[in-house]
């Protein structure tokens, strides 16, 4: 993806402007670096809009990306969530109906597995389909690491 140069320093000016803030060079570069990775000229220019209306804050460049993409973890939460209603109901929902990010989280956890899971497989199913779905959809799995149990290696 590419970003524009001079929708960047627009959109970035108006930031800085509307939350007081100046940011130095490389903070400018580093926030170019990481959203140009992300975003479209269109997508940055949607964002930046959004932010200004909305934040009270200067955003981040991963409130950036939210604004425009919304929050990872809330979308996987809704999707989990109406995979729920689906196994409660005992429907099995065409995989080619599905979006993207829900038909990969299914393959970490099935539907067969969600629907006959007692509470603490369903809680383990759960925390797979979440963490599947943010991951496939760009996103951070986990905002803090996951711990390793004592039977496993850790790496050096």
């Amino acid at each position: 993806m590419s970003i524009d140069r001079a929708t960047f320093t627009k959109g970035m000016a108006l930031l800085m402007d509307r939350f007081g803030r100046q940011l130095g060079t490389p903070t400018v570069a580093a926030y170019l670096e990481i959203l140009d990775d992300e975003l479209t000229t269109e997508e940055f220019a949607a964002a930046a809009r959004e932010v200004f209306r909305r934040d009270t804050f200067f955003p981040s460049p991963q409130r950036i990306i939210d604004a425009v993409r919304g929050d990872p973890r809330q979308a996987a939460e809704t999707a989990w969530q109406a995979i729920m209603r689906d196994a409660r109901a005992g429907r099995y929902p065409p995989l080619e109906s599905l979006p993207p990010a829900v038909r990969a989280a299914l393959k970490v956890a099935p539907m067969r597995e969600i629907m006959s899971a007692d509470d603490y497989q369903l809680s383990r199913l759960k925390r797979d389909f979440l963490e599947e779905h943010v991951r496939a959809r760009g996103g951070r799995a986990s905002a803090q690491p996951r711990l390793k149990r004592q039977d496993e290696e850790l790496d050096s």
